[in-house]
């Protein structure tokens, strides 16, 4: 798994953004598909990559 993934993991879990069981099933099918966890996000609009930036940086304020 790539570095950025999990920090993206951690990141969209404290925010909310994802339960733990919808992040499994969306990181599952994004390498199903050769897709990096964001890139599946955003192409399947199920977050815009804003909210992504969002949840990233307030996850490295802390």
């Amino acid at each position: 798994m790539k570095n950025v993934d999990k920090i993206l993991q951690g990141a969209l879990l404290e925010n909310n953004l994802l339960t733990r069981k919808d992040l499994d099933h969306h990181l599952q099918t994004a390498r199903q598909q050769g897709q990096s966890l964001k890139d599946y996000l955003t192409a399947e609009r199920l977050l815009t990559e804003k909210q992504i930036l969002i949840a990233l940086s307030q996850s490295l304020r802390t």
